[in-house]
């Protein structure tokens, strides 16, 4: 049984996890223009992630780059995507894992002061 030859990828890189690699930032960055471009809570442009507004599942960070764009993109379609900075979104963690006493967590919708 023959394999298939594997597909070939853009000249330009220098091997396939590269090209992947910049095909992912691409998308990703094209993710967060779409969204805005900045923070929805303080507005910031600096260390943006991406954040599922009711969360998921399987957490992305234990997917390959390719599934993880995918369903991003998916999110962004039902409207469960937003951009927040790292902190927002680490204080957004820390508030509904430990609740609203722990001194990190900001109360949802308030500025973080970057």
């Amino acid at each position: 049984m023959n394999k298939a030859p594997a597909r070939p990828f853009p000249p330009a890189y220098a091997s396939r996890s590269a090209y992947q690699a910049r095909n992912y930032a691409t998308r990703r960055a094209a993710l967060v223009t779409l969204l805005g471009g900045k923070c929805a809570y303080c507005g910031t442009t600096h260390k943006l992630e991406l954040d599922a507004i009711h969360g998921h599942i399987q957490q992305p960070r234990t997917l390959n780059r390719w599934t993880r764009v995918r369903m991003y993109e998916a999110d962004r379609r039902n409207g469960n995507l937003r951009v927040l900075c790292r902190r927002c979104n680490a204080s957004r963690g820390a508030l509904r894992l430990l609740g609203p006493d722990n001194p990190l967590a900001l109360p949802e919708g308030q500025p973080c002061p970057v």
